[in-house]
């Protein structure tokens, strides 16, 4: 049996006008969303969504500068509300390690750039986050894909070829309902991919479900352009998909199961050690030196031992969390409090355990993580955070404009943009950790 809020009390936020942030600074008047957005079920009714979030009201005010990579709202964003070390450096667009792809890939065939665009097209289709969608579809779009072919993608997988359906399905269910993934359907993925492209997906698919909470939670405002091209979504609609539903996005909010109880989770816990991987794990002796002394502050061995011997995404991302740790404006309670509420919302093993010897370590007297499970009647500021952390990670498309004012109410607007950030990332580290069945760090 399923339900859809468990212990978490995930609390689906009400269409009330709250608090407004600051107005999209365009042509047209900005348009405010209070609640949780429809979620288009036609072709016509997406693009014009799309169209329409040219001027959404964002949720927190617009940056003044373009500093961002490419000048695009989500690049500006990140570039003035996240601390610069948070910031993955990329490589110049085109390379191999800015795709994502390592060396060992190469030897087995890379993953083509554009079906991994359209990866990314149905993940936002699934989250219903209509500035990514809009991106992918303009990537799509620059990369010669028909209109028909695009709505192809939405409404029938039978124009692709069998091993995209694969895909496809796979991608859709891991990112709607992870906890329904199974050995079956990652096993129909190896009958049409390497182990090392099946890497690379996961490791971009848990990274586009990052972007979308990301961009998504705080309504960013569909550029006007990308790449130097006016954002166009006018192609008309042909007939024969003029009344074709979708059959990506969702119609129904996903019910989550019944959270485990404490002692069934130390149980699983104990033994996620000895947990048996998807992929092969390489023998952290053959890594690089750089990736081994990562990999060894971090405690994350098995995480670099999953990704080969140039996993350039991956030292990328173990830098990171050590900036998160270390770096940022919100209290380290808070920061640890959102992974853990994004790994108990997962009942993600793997990052459960990183999250533990991450508190204890910090410093924090007394503090059993389990305890935050319980409402906390005396600390208000701290049942916010993990409510809204639980909330993104499980049902992000029903964040609303409340959710985030509720958020500014308590925090400053740096502090609320490092919030939605570190949920989005914990999201994406538990996804790849728990698609792989990745064993804990138990040493």
């Amino acid at each position: 049996m399923f339900r859809a809020v468990g212990i978490f009390s995930f609390v689906l936020s009400s269409w009330a006008t709250c608090n407004p942030a600051f107005a999209f600074q365009g042509d047209s008047p900005a348009v405010a969303d209070h609640g949780p957005k429809p979620i288009p079920k036609f072709r016509d009714e997406m693009k014009a969504a799309l169209e329409r979030l040219k001027s959404r009201q964002p949720r927190l005010p617009l940056p003044e500068t373009d500093a961002g990579r490419g000048g695009v709202n989500n690049g500006n964003y990140r570039a003035f509300y996240l601390p610069a070390e948070w910031q993955q450096q990329r490589p110049p667009r085109g390379t191999e390690s800015q795709r994502g792809i390592s060396p060992r890939t190469e030897a087995s065939g890379q993953l083509d750039n554009v079906f991994k665009v359209r990866l990314f097209w149905i993940v936002s289709r699934v989250n219903n986050c209509h500035y990514c969608l809009g991106h992918q579809e303009l990537k799509l779009i620059n990369e010669g894909m028909l209109e028909d072919e695009i709505a192809e993608l939405d409404c029938n997988w039978q124009a692709f070829p069998i091993a995209e359906q694969a895909a496809f399905s796979y991608i859709q269910k891991l990112t709607s309902t992870p906890f329904l993934v199974t050995d079956e359907d990652f096993n129909r993925l190896r009958q049409f991919f390497s182990d090392d492209q099946i890497l690379d997906m996961l490791q971009t698919v848990a990274g586009y479900n990052s972007t979308n909470r990301w961009t998504d939670a705080l309504g960013l405002p569909q550029d006007q352009a990308f790449r130097d091209k006016p954002a166009d979504f006018s192609a008309p609609t042909s007939n024969r998909f003029l009344e074709e539903r979708s059959k990506v996005a969702l119609s129904t909010e996903p019910e989550w199961p019944i959270p485990k109880s404490k002692h069934e989770l130390k149980g699983l816990l104990a033994e996620a050690g000895e947990r048996r991987p998807r992929l092969d794990l390489c023998d952290f002796a053959k890594l690089d030196e750089e990736m081994q002394d990562l990999a060894n502050h971090s405690g994350m061995r098995n995480y670099a031992r999953i990704f080969g011997n140039s996993p350039e995404l991956a030292k990328r991302q173990l830098r990171t969390i050590d900036s998160i740790k270390k770096i940022g404006r919100l209290p380290d309670k808070n920061k640890i409090q959102i992974f853990w509420a994004v790994s108990r919302t997962h009942e993600g093993l793997y990052t459960m355990h990183l999250t533990q010897k991450w508190l204890d370590e910090s410093g924090l007297p007394n503090l059993d993580p389990f305890d935050w499970d319980q409402p906390q009647t005396n600390d208000p500021t701290s049942q916010l955070v993990l409510d809204f952390a639980r909330k993104l990670t499980a049902h992000p498309r029903q964040i609303s404009d409340e959710d985030i004012a509720k958020l500014r109410e308590k925090f400053s607007d740096h502090e609320v943009a490092e919030i939605v950030h570190l949920a989005a990332f914990a999201t994406m580290l538990n996804l790849f950790a728990e698609a792989l069945n990745l064993p804990a760090e138990t040493n």
